[in-house]
């Protein structure tokens, strides 16, 4: 690199300066400052991160005894706990156990529900809403790829086994998977197998129509529609733990006996 020559005002004498002088206090001011932004950005970008888990995975609260399921892919999941656990994942928090669910103030309460017609997972056939009347019907949209859903859906397994028998049925919505079209059947069918989900799943190409009927922001989400085709009850977000869910579906199954 070449020196610099300065005049002076002075003498007129030429100043020789070597330009490492300039050259290497530039870079080493460079070097500080990169790193001083390099370490903001970092602090800045794990406030704001949250993570989302392997969603190849099942979330099953912890509990006993040991049952075994299957992740989204098929392939055979480690022995995790049965349904039952009272702990959400830290992730995703949530309602404390037993907590009582808000009350929802969705526009859909007290109005007709929004007729849907989407096909059954188990055999292919179109399912109308309407098509339940006489029943309380819980509907739920998840999607494999959510784990708060994951996490819920044991509560939902063991709720609708307990009540049944009284006229309750779900309807599990699949709100879309983040996979190529030509393998979203595959990754539902194989994981509700693997769960073997004891009610219907639908599984349609017109889901984000009924998202938007039930103006479904965010998943999971579950509405409860009476037997008369109303929309009795909503809850928005996973519930925390079975007694929660158990409470819900109870109030629903009040009111129909009510009727």
């Amino acid at each position: 690199m070449s020196d610099r020559q300065d005049q002076s005002s002075k003498s007129g004498d030429t100043i020789v300066v070597p330009g490492w002088v300039i050259f290497i206090p530039a870079i080493l001011l460079t070097l500080v400052l990169g790193y001083f932004a390099g370490q903001f950005l970092q602090k800045r970008m794990a406030a704001t991160t949250v993570p989302t888990g392997d969603p190849s995975q099942p979330v099953v609260p912890v509990a006993t005894p040991a049952v075994q399921v299957l992740d989204p892919s098929g392939a055979p999941g480690e022995v995790l706990a049965s349904p039952g656990g009272d702990t959400a994942p830290d992730l995703y928090p949530t309602l404390p156990a037993g907590a009582a669910i808000p009350a929802s103030n969705h526009y859909l309460i007290g109005q007709p529900a929004p007729e849907i017609v989407m096909a059954r997972l188990d055999n292919g056939e179109k399912q109308p809403l309407s098509g339940l009347r006489g029943k309380t019907v819980m509907l739920n949209f998840w999607a494999t790829w959510c784990p708060p859903c994951r996490y819920e859906m044991p509560f939902l397994m063991s709720v609708y086994e307990r009540y049944k028998e009284q006229g309750l049925e779900i309807l599990a919505i699949d709100a879309g998977e983040k996979v190529p079209p030509d393998q979203v059947l595959d990754r539902v069918t194989k994981y509700v197998e693997g769960m073997q989900l004891p009610f219907p799943v639908l599984l349609d190409e017109n889901t984000y129509e009924v998202q938007r009927l039930y103006a479904v922001t965010g998943l999971p989400a579950t509405f409860i529609i009476d037997t008369e085709g109303k929309v009795l009850n909503h809850h928005g977000g996973m519930f925390p733990d079975e007694a929660s869910l158990d409470a819900f579906v109870q109030q629903a199954l009040g009111a129909a006996a009510a009727q």
